[in-house]
């Protein structure tokens, strides 16, 4: 019983797709996988597709394409060849001997790894944030330094030299008044 339980489920994926009148590369062209995935889910060849998250995911999108109901296909799947697929890779074998065991791909990282980012952005921000307050501050000083400021003029001319004043010259009574006006006044 078990194994036509695992024919099954390719059987049942060739029969509704050849019900559709559909090719496999039609089906692969609508699933945008290659066709190559499309006879290893209708021969049962789940290795050659790889990890058993795929094949799920494969299986259930061509069970909806062709209109079956995923649900008991997936289920199938899991119960014949979850614990085969799942096996461990040769690969991470040897990380295991090397004492690495507890690394698994699928963790998320470790906490302290989640700040990183945030902290890394934030730094940015703020080196940012400073070099525009610098360049303002400079461009500032720059144009203040080049801001001619008008200078009072004194009110007395630029030399000291004292004047002395002149005595007064007595008129007499010959001389009018205008000789004097044009003389001027020193005083």
């Amino acid at each position: 019983m078990s194994d036509t339980r695992i024919q099954d489920i390719g059987q049942q994926l060739a029969r509704a797709r050849e019900r559709h009148g559909m090719s496999p590369c039609e089906v692969a062209d609508r699933l945008r996988i290659r066709a190559m995935f499309v006879d290893a889910l209708e021969r049962e060849e789940w290795a050659v597709i790889g990890e058993f998250v795929y094949v799920r995911g494969f299986l259930k999108n061509y069970a909806k394409l062709v209109g079956l109901d995923p649900a008991p296909l997936v289920a199938q799947l899991a119960e014949e060849y979850a614990p085969e697929i799942a096996a461990p890779r040769p690969a991470l074998d040897s990380l295991a001997g090397a004492g690495l065991s507890s690394v698994s791909p699928l963790q998320p990282p470790p906490p302290s790894r989640r700040w990183f980012p945030w902290m890394l952005g934030t730094m940015t921000a703020i080196a940012a944030a400073l070099v525009v307050m610098v360049g303002i501050s400079l461009v500032q000083t720059l144009t203040a330094a080049n801001r001619v400021v008008p200078v009072a003029t004194p009110l007395a001319p630029a030399s000291t030299s004292w004047v002395t004043p002149q005595p007064a010259v007595a008129l007499d009574d010959g001389q009018n008044d205008t000789q004097t006006q044009n003389e001027g006044v020193n005083l």
